[in-house]
């Protein structure tokens, strides 16, 4: 025990001469528990004194009550009396080296995050180190308190992985916006489309930064927009161009969230389209120049897409299989002139099967109107060149007043006529998307509109059911009807009147053989 040693020492030492101070001190600290000195500096008085009766470190007379200059020495050597006066300060921890209290004195609270200084301003501002450099705030705060809150959110967002560089968002909107334009693989007329709706947005945004966009910013351009007589739908268009920009720069890390979310802003408003009839596209084929007759008819069987139909080449056409094949569209590239390129979608490169009707016509037109070579292009206007649409225009306005169609029927519409006949004719959902080309099947449904047309082929098939399963009840209960209908005289004469009334309301024929009989009850 340090107290029975000490106590020893300084026996043996009192009957030659007193023990230096030096001597002690060097005695002391050789004996010295350390990890008992640490814990026992912060120790009661009268934890320290019952330590220092059992022996307890030297660092304990730094707590004991002292009333007179040798009073610890009773603490520190038992009942042995002190024959002289050490003479030591009372509050003095002899045991702790200075130098160890010293660094002691100096160690600080947990560090904090981040670095606040204040400017000759009177502001304040807060810096943090990330990925090896310094990164500051982006504005200077009023107060220390505002500044070490906003070093509190940094840290907690790079704790989560939410953390978004302050300067990370400080790119001009039009820069970003244009750089966003070149890196995309768009189509010619695709990327014309684009420019001209990001003018819109320019017009507003070009100067400010993308941190500083916000939403409160973009209802009111949104408003604008409305206001400047623009159509709901190309307000919507370029709306979502905007929210797409956007979104990329949160996914490249510039911004937290993206400030265009206006709620339906998007959604663009589906006006019915008028949808011609085969008699306006026989009446339309026959007034329109003859080169182009065997373009509207197949435009109306086929369902493809204008820059699809002025693309094809002889090769393109399997008169054989009655097919089409689908692999490049025609466009105008500014600067450039007729280019061809991919289809709208990779959904678009497709077969499609031709009614034999169509493929009679086509026939002919191969014949009279393109040349031998398998690369020569199927569709050309007057002159031989690339058909694009601004050459065929003025033949289809002149083609509608002639045949008295009415003039807000498109060509495109006759695309429409197709899917609507595809589906009424009993197409799936699947199987309209792979003839029309569509990647999506929302662009599909838009072409299935009910018509009365359809309704009655409906009511027609239902009523034909309902003929069938009560002509089957009569045969089974009446046994002259069983042995004078052979061959199903009675049956076939209920579905041959329906077949007629069928006729005469203009929808399709209906025959009994190929409408299934309900299962009996």
């Amino acid at each position: 025990m340090l107290s029975a040693q000490l106590s020893c020492h300084f026996r043996a030492t009192t009957e030659r001469k007193p023990p230096s101070l030096a001597s002690m001190r060097q005695h002391a600290l050789s004996t010295l528990n350390w990890d008992d000195a640490k814990s026992t500096l912060l120790a009661t008085p009268s934890q320290a004194a019952s330590q220092a009766e059992y022996g307890g470190s030297i660092p304990l007379i730094r707590s004991l009550p002292m009333t007179r200059r040798n009073s610890w020495s009773s603490a520190l050597f038992g009942s042995c009396p002190a024959p002289w006066s050490l003479r030591l300060h009372p509050l003095r921890a002899y045991n702790v080296p200075r130098r160890a209290r010293r660094r002691e004195q100096q160690v600080s609270p947990a560090r904090q995050f981040g670095t606040i200084r204040r400017l000759p301003s009177g502001r304040y501002q807060a810096r943090y180190w990330h990925l090896g450099e310094q990164v500051s705030a982006g504005t200077t705060f009023a107060t220390k308190t505002d500044a070490r809150a906003w070093l509190s959110s940094v840290e907690t967002d790079l704790r989560r992985g939410d953390h978004v560089d302050p300067r990370a968002g400080s790119e001009r909107f039009g820069d970003y916006a244009r750089r966003w334009l070149d890196e995309r693989d768009l189509r010619p007329r695709t990327r014309e489309t684009y420019e001209s709706q990001l003018a819109w947005i320019l017009n507003i945004f070009e100067s400010v930064r993308l941190r500083e966009i916000d939403a409160a910013s973009v209802r009111s351009w949104y408003g604008r927009m409305h206001k400047a007589g623009r159509s709901s739908n190309t307000v919507a268009k370029v709306y979502r161009l905007f929210r797409t920009i956007m979104s990329t720069a949160v996914d490249d890390g510039l911004l937290r969230s993206n400030p265009v979310s206006i709620k339906g802003a998007a959604a663009e408003e589906h006006h019915p389209r008028p949808v011609p009839t085969f008699e306006y596209v026989a009446r339309l084929a026959d007034m329109i120049e003859p080169r182009f007759s065997a373009l509207v008819w197949l435009a109306a069987t086929s369902g493809l897409r204008y820059s699809e139909l002025t693309a094809l080449c002889r090769s393109h056409i399997d008169l054989n299989g009655s097919t089409v094949r689908v692999e490049r569209a025609l466009a105008f590239e500014r600067g450039v002139g007729a280019a061809f390129g991919p289809p709208k979608t990779p959904a678009a490169h497709r077969s499609v099967v031709i009614p034999a009707g169509t493929i009679d016509i086509l026939g002919e037109h191969l014949d009279e109107y393109v040349a031998s070579n398998p690369h020569a292009l199927v569709f050309t206007s007057v002159k031989g060149s690339p058909l694009l649409y601004r050459y065929f225009a003025p033949y289809w306005t002149r083609a509608e007043a002639a045949a008295g169609v009415r003039e807000d029927v498109h060509f495109h519409d006759l695309r429409h006529l197709a899917s609507t006949n595809a589906a009424s004719s009993g197409a799936s959902v699947r199987e309209l998307m792979a003839r029309m080309g569509h990647a999506t099947s929302d662009a599909s449904l838009r072409y299935l509109e009910a018509s009365a047309r359809r309704d009655a082929e409906i009511a027609a098939a239902m009523e034909a059911r309902i003929a069938i399963r009560v002509t089957s009840g009569s045969n089974a209960s009446s046994p002259t009807t069983r042995a004078g209908a052979s061959g199903g005289g009675v049956r076939c004469e209920r579905a041959s009147a329906i077949c007629g009334a069928a006729s005469r309301s203009g929808s399709r024929p209906i025959t009994a053989t190929a409408t299934p009989s309900l299962p009996p009850n």
